[in-house]
């Protein structure tokens, strides 16, 4: 038992006669530390590179119209083949930062689109093409402009506790794609046949505050739709485009 008065001690004399005390200047340091690794450890971004799923794209839907003799080539220059967007917030959740492969999806899209319009289907080449029976024709794509944005349909909101006030209960919110295609098309020959631009039109999409589906799976899933139909856009002035060059009149 400890004497009257005397407080009982909480650490034994035998451990505390070990113990070190910390200088005020050390516990500040040991505390600047542990913010800065917080700090540190905040910063840290997760980047997620997004790739090709053919999985994503629509089942392609049957040519109406028997197949064109040949075969079409897909050319994306490096810098059109190799370009990725990066950097949208809808796409994040956190810290995580998404790297969506813009032109390898546009790529496979048009690969998939013009493979039914052929009879030896479609695939990637380089140019030019002059000299060579390997394609018919070609199609180059110039260059890509997507635009990726979101709009808040309506939302149910609930009281909470400072500094928050408000909190969503409920909500609904449109994410969309667009997507347009510079592309130029032509011959074994080199011969120009057509040069357009094709718009693949809003791609929209509803998704409420509880749903499963990440934002990067969402971001992935707008981009291959939007290639999609632009692809389809594309195939089609391709398919009257060679038509009309093998129907017009030839000089003897």
């Amino acid at each position: 038992m400890s004497a009257p008065g005397r407080p009982q001690a909480l650490i034994p004399e035998s451990i505390a006669r070990r113990v070190v005390p910390v200088s005020a200047p050390a516990r500040c340091c040991l505390g600047l530390a542990v913010m800065l690794t917080l700090a540190v450890l905040a910063g840290c971004d997760t980047l997620l590179v997004g790739q090709v799923e053919p999985a994503l794209f629509p089942a392609a839907v049957a040519a109406s119209a028997p197949p064109l003799a040949g075969r079409a080539a897909v050319e994306l220059p490096p810098t059109v083949r190799d370009q990725t967007l990066s950097g949208l917030a809808l796409c994040a959740a956190g810290r995580t930062k998404l790297q969506l492969p813009l032109g390898a999806i546009v790529d496979a899209a048009l690969q998939r689109q013009l493979g039914p319009l052929f009879t030896g289907g479609a695939g990637p080449a380089a140019l030019p093409l002059t000299g060579t029976r390997d394609f018919t024709v070609a199609l180059t794509v110039n260059e890509m402009r997507l635009d990726m944005d979101h709009k808040l349909n309506w939302v149910v909101p609930i009281p909470a506790p400072p500094p928050v006030f408000v909190m969503p209960l409920a909500s609904s919110t449109n994410y969309s794609a667009r997507l347009e295609l510079d592309l130029r098309l032509t011959d074994s020959l080199g011969r120009q046949l057509m040069q357009t631009t094709v718009d693949s039109g809003p791609v929209v999409v509803e998704r409420g505050q509880w749903t499963s589906e990440t934002p990067d799976q969402r971001c992935l899933k707008l981009m291959h739709q939007a290639a999609w139909q632009a692809a389809g856009q594309a195939a089609r002035r391709v398919h009257e485009a060679v038509q009309a060059d093998r129907q017009r009149e030839r000089a003897l």
